[in-house]
């Protein structure tokens, strides 16, 4: 499977740009939402561990903050410095499960160039849903 070259060269970039000096494991995310808007992010740790964040987070906020909650994501493209492909944490997928429940997820092994693919639902299958009823 192969990811577009521009996908590819800004994730690579990007990687550069995670601060993780804890767990020496970089991370960077693209998302695309239903328009073709890019968003991006990656992970930022602190020593104050678990107060860093996610890069999945990091883009996921940079469009809601840009969109609000109507913020349709489409494509999630992660890249990790790695030889295996590697799917969000449980907590981003719970988020995404939220924010892009039908969204395609594209990891990036960069390392071995080895690229898997997950739609949110086979990532979350049981994804928590707070119902609240107002009725009550």
């Amino acid at each position: 499977m192969s990811l577009p070259d521009a996908v590819r060269s800004e994730l690579r970039a990007l990687l550069t740009h995670a601060r993780c000096p804890y767990s020496r494991f970089p991370v960077a995310v693209i998302i695309r939402d239903s328009v073709g808007t890019l968003f991006r992010g990656v992970n930022v740790e602190s020593a104050a561990f678990p107060s860093g964040f996610c890069a999945e987070k990091a883009a996921l906020g940079a469009a809601v903050t840009a969109l609000g909650s109507g913020v349709a994501p489409e494509t999630v493209w992660i890249a990790t410095d790695t030889r295996v492909a590697t799917p969000p944490c449980g907590s981003c997928r719970q988020l995404l499960s939220e924010l892009a429940p039908d969204a395609e997820v594209v990891s990036w092994a960069v390392e071995t160039d080895v690229v898997r693919r997950w739609t949110v639902a086979e990532l979350m299958p049981d994804a928590f849903d707070f119902e609240v009823d107002s009725s009550e």
